[in-house]
């Protein structure tokens, strides 16, 4: 009975360390728990799997560049692990980035995915904002709009 209260109390130990580590970042004023880097390791391999699958609509030097670069990860939270991300491997013909939105946990299926393949527009300027920013891709293409739809 004692060594299952020693086995009780480790764990109570290591779930509480394991809580005190969890990241947070803060969006527009709210604290939002993050996903942690293996949980963002796991959504970039989950998104060279998806590309590897779709291998048709990739050339072979950008199927060899999704496998062996590392890509731009962006995350914007609007909840705990959840928001919009977006996985980006930047090209020297086109960029191609898959847009995740919803529960952004890598083993979740409620979310969705998508893939937009841009291509390079040279001496683009976006006005949006309060100054003009030269921008090196725009939208051209949106293949598979809906590659994974889960809800």
């Amino acid at each position: 009975m004692k060594r299952f209260g020693y086995i009780l109390s480790i764990g109570a130990l290591l779930l509480a360390a394991a809580a005190g580590c969890a990241t947070y970042v803060e969006e527009g004023g709210v604290k939002y728990l993050a996903l942690s880097s293996d949980e963002q390791r796991q959504l970039v391999l989950a998104s060279r799997f998806t590309l590897e699958q779709r291998g048709k609509q990739l050339t072979v030097a950008e199927r060899e560049m999704i496998a062996n670069q590392e890509p731009e990860v962006t995350i914007r939270y609007n909840g705990d692990q959840s928001g919009k991300a977006v996985i980006r491997w930047v090209g020297k013909k086109r960029s191609i980035a898959m847009h995740y939105e919803g529960d952004l946990q890598p083993e979740s299926r409620q979310r969705m995915v998508y893939l937009v393949v841009e291509e390079p527009q040279p001496d683009v300027l976006d006005f949006t904002g309060d100054k003009p920013v030269r921008r090196s891709f725009t939208p051209s293409e949106r293949r598979g709009q809906e590659i994974i739809r889960m809800q």
